[in-house]
């Protein structure tokens, strides 16, 4: 289940570039106008408000050990904070076990009943080394749920662990420093996106999964928005999330994972940045990038945004 929750955050071909990165991150007038991103600077900013800050990192969700240390400057960021600001707090194992209910089929119904006959027959073949109980069990999985593991499981084989994602490295370390977590979202309404597809989304999703994993082209393209989130260039994350959008299916599932959701997210943000507490956020580094963004919403909002170097 914990490899199946954060596709919301993105880099992945297709539908799951945007979920690798998507499905959790003052200047003067004049910049907090202008556009947010900047190469040669990091995924980190400075959001501020008349009263008070905080701090918005982009996070890659799935990340390799070569990620580690950070630059200095976003875990100064952190230290410098009251509270550390999630999509989810993936480490909370009893709230993310409650959402199983909303990625499965429950007997007698499968996922054979709600995928075409091409998706289903590439899926059998894709997972013919995997034990019987184990393709039992995955062919309850609704369709979102399953091209999230088979994304992750693709990406694993390329050094990327979920377990060394971002977003776990900073909730381990305010848990142990003690430091208060607040949830942006939830794990229900996270589970509710991948669970509530539609069949023709699920079968457009597994379809282009399969295809790209098989391919290596999941894996290329994971390394490029990787190369772009390292530079700190947003224009470079959108192009490679727009070009995504091919049909009417992956715009769709695209304004799912993040115009959707976006706008309750600056929101919450920018509740914080007008507190009394200084808060670090961590969220899906594509929520930051594009004319819909995070960032973007903020600024309409009058908060100035300013990248750090």
């Amino acid at each position: 289940m914990n490899l199946l929750r954060r596709l919301a955050g993105f880099g992945a071909p297709g539908w799951a570039r945007s979920c690798f990165l998507g499905l959790a991150f003052a200047a003067s007038a004049v910049a907090a106008q202008s556009s947010p991103a900047s190469a040669g600077k990091i995924f980190l900013w400075e959001v501020k408000s008349a009263t008070n800050s905080a701090y918005v990192f982009g996070s890659i969700h799935a990340a390799r050990a070569d990620f580690y240390p950070l630059p200095r400057v976003v875990e100064d960021a952190y230290r410098q904070a009251d509270e550390l600001a999630v999509e989810v707090d993936i480490t909370n194992q009893a709230e993310v076990s409650k959402t199983m209910p909303l990625l499965i089929y429950a007997p007698p119904d499968s996922l054979e009943r709600h995928v075409s006959p091409e998706v289903w027959k590439s899926l059998q073949s894709a997972l013919a080394s995997t034990v019987q109980e184990r393709q039992e069990l995955l062919g309850h999985l609704k369709a979102g749920a399953l091209a999230s593991a088979l994304v992750l499981a693709a990406l694993a084989s390329h050094g990327y662990d979920p377990q060394a994602g971002i977003d776990r490295h900073f909730l381990a370390s305010a848990h142990a420093d003690g430091k208060k977590v607040i949830e942006l979202e939830s794990a229900q309404f996270q589970a509710g996106i991948l669970g509530g597809l539609s069949d023709e989304e699920g079968d457009a999703m597994l379809k282009e999964t399969l295809k790209e994993a098989h391919s290596g082209e999941l894996a290329r393209i994971t390394d490029q928005v990787v190369a772009a989130w390292r530079a700190g260039d947003t224009k470079e994350v959108a192009r490679l999330l727009r070009e995504s959008n091919h049909d009417a299916a992956s715009k769709r599932i695209f304004a799912r994972l993040f115009d959707e959701r976006n706008p309750g997210m600056a929101d919450r943000i920018a509740a914080l940045a007008t507190g009394s507490s200084h808060a670090f956020v961590v969220i899906g580094a594509g929520h930051l990038a594009g004319e819909k963004s995070v960032l973007q919403l903020l600024m309409d909002k009058g908060l100035q945004v300013r990248q750090l170097p």
